[in-house]
């Protein structure tokens, strides 16, 4: 890969920006409205181009591939005039703030023959590898069900600004939990299969201030078998991030929070704790950079493609369906 245009000088774009350089990507140029984000990223990493409209820089310049990172309003159409470019895609999650055009998006990749990569970056996780290994190896006996828990204080997130500023506190970009946490969503598609059925009440409780949702809670079943309860929140202060799997022979915790796996073995009645360290959770930024990248260089097929990524947002939106109707939801099967 030589050239590389990224949209959205935030911190995750400016975190793209360093990982890519870091990869070898030699001409990296930067969009953004806003002039003090590009010069905080050409600061950090260097800029070797610098549009405040990303239009312009898809207009001047042949790039092999583009990093959407705005807010989740805005991908969609981005991603149409990349790839319309001919550009290969790396779009931060989730894939949009709902299915419009996704069809027309996916036909022109699948026409160009565009690698569109999701940063679901949480697959990346040796942690989270680990603990696909154990279910598939049986470890615990089949799955039967799995609790899941997602969830920090908003204002903690980006402190060097006002929170209610943020596109998190705002629905019409494509803020909120459901949304912007749906790593959990991703994760126990990737772990257990698709999910065929939800019903989820969706909301905003807190005193945050702002208009998107800040709590979603949902119950849901996968074509497997496999029964589930899921959580989001931007209201919690101890930030908890775990998923707690029941399964025929014991069961299985992992804890991103307090970095480890614990396996009960329930013939033994004891417990086996893998703990890893926080350099754990900070890989997965670079190693979906390096993904892509070779993705891209050898067009194999990406870890979260673009269906991956439509199927998780699906699964969004069926719960917000479901929350606004007080009716369970029946995802359509897709194969």
């Amino acid at each position: 890969m030589e050239k590389l245009l990224i949209i959205g000088c935030g911190s995750i774009g400016r975190r793209h920006l360093t990982n890519f350089r870091n990869a070898g990507v030699r001409f990296i140029a930067g969009s953004d409205p806003q002039p003090s984000r590009l010069e905080q990223a050409h600061k950090q990493s260097g800029l070797d181009a610098q549009y405040a409209d990303y239009e312009k820089a898809l207009s001047e310049h042949r790039f092999d591939a583009v990093v959407i990172a705005t807010p989740p309003s805005m991908h969609t159409e981005m991603a149409l005039q990349a790839a319309e470019s001919g550009c290969h895609i790396f779009v931060e999650k989730p894939l949009a703030h709902n299915l419009e055009r996704l069809d027309k998006l996916s036909a022109i990749c699948a026409d160009k023959r565009l690698c569109v990569f999701v940063a679901y970056c949480h697959r990346f996780l040796p942690s989270v590898k680990k603990l696909k290994e154990l279910i598939e190896s049986a470890r615990i006996g089949r799955p039967y069900a799995v609790t899941m828990n997602w969830g920090s204080f908003l204002p903690n997130w980006h402190p060097w600004e006002d929170y209610r500023a943020f596109y998190m506190a705002r629905k019409a970009l494509g803020g909120g939990a459901l949304l912007d946490e749906s790593h959990g969503i991703d994760l126990l598609r990737y772990l257990f299969g698709e999910i065929e059925w939800v019903s989820g009440d969706v909301g905003t409780i807190g005193d945050l201030e702002i208009d998107s949702d800040d709590w979603a809670s949902f119950l849901l079943r996968t074509r497997s078998g496999v029964r589930g309860k899921g959580h989001f929140d931007l209201m919690r202060h101890d930030p908890q991030v775990k998923l707690e799997i029941i399964g025929q022979k014991g069961s299985l915790t992992w804890d991103r929070i307090d970095h480890r796996i614990s396996v009960y073995d329930a013939e033994r009645r004891s417990y086996e704790l893998l703990p890893y360290t926080t350099s754990d959770v900070l890989m997965m930024y670079p190693a979906e950079v390096e993904h892509f990248i070779s993705c891209v260089r050898d067009g194999t097929k990406p870890l979260v493609d673009l269906e991956d990524g439509i199927r998780t947002l699906e699964v969004v939106m069926e719960i917000f369906e479901s929350s606004r109707t007080g009716r369970a939801r029946t995802l359509v099967n897709r194969g």
